[in-house]
């Protein structure tokens, strides 16, 4: 994780509730009915779902104080969040804790905020950024969008200039459409057979002097004037 990531709240709901789940006796999925009375939740708080270049995490927080509650690093592979069979407000949810998983029923109070819940998933899951590579100069990394994305990039992107290059997008719009990336990257240059992969940069930290050199110079002793 990079120190200077930047946190993009892909979403808020300002009250969920949590409720104990009972194990699963088969393979045929979770039922919000078998959880008891669904009017007398474990725990309320707030949610929030938080991306940075390196990750996304789904935080269930106390909405006075922002203490964690629980929270659970978001699986690319869906096994972090699963929804449940008989409700579309309902669902199960991963938490993780050093190390220790635990499963915990999750609820919303509209259909609404759980539609949300899962858009904001969605695009996460589909936003892929690369490892990042470098040279003398540069550390580089591509981003490569879901296609449906590309209708929330500005119409004149896909419109060469005269020499037929594919205009650059600000960092204003690229974060905009939901790329997060950290302090100091810029978008540089199109993929042209596939718009929907952007190519970035950031430049490289200049070398920090050697601390031995820079000591021996400021203790060398001035040399004496000529009488």
């Amino acid at each position: 994780m990079e120190d200077d990531d930047i946190e993009s709240i892909l979403f808020i709901c300002r009250e969920v509730m949590v409720f104990k789940v009972p194990a699963r006796q088969s393979n045929a999925g979770y039922r919000a009915a078998e959880w008891g009375d669904l009017g007398s939740p474990l725990w309320k708080g707030r949610m929030r779902i938080i991306e940075r270049s390196s990750g996304c995490s789904i935080r269930l927080e106390d909405s006075q104080t922002g203490e964690v509650f629980a929270q659970a690093p978001y699986d690319v592979t869906g096994l972090s969040v699963e929804a449940v069979l008989d409700s579309s407000r309902y669902f199960v949810l991963r938490a993780e804790d050093q190390g220790r998983k635990a499963y915990i029923g999750l609820g919303f109070a509209e259909r609404a905020e759980s539609f949300d819940f899962n858009t904001s998933q969605y695009l996460h899951h589909r936003i892929h950024y690369s490892d990042r590579y470098t040279d003398d100069s540069y550390e580089y990394r591509h981003v490569i969008l879901p296609k449906p994305l590309l209708k929330l990039i500005p119409k004149s992107y896909f419109e060469p200039d005269d020499s037929g290059v594919l205009r650059i997008l600000s960092e204003t719009e690229w974060r905009g459409i939901g790329i997060t990336q950290s302090l100091g990257w810029e978008h540089y240059e199109v993929h042209a057979p596939e718009p929907h992969v952007l190519l970035f940069r950031r430049a490289k930290a200049p070398a920090a002097q050697p601390a031995k050199a820079a000591s021996a110079a400021a203790s060398k002793p001035a040399a004496k004037a000529r009488k």
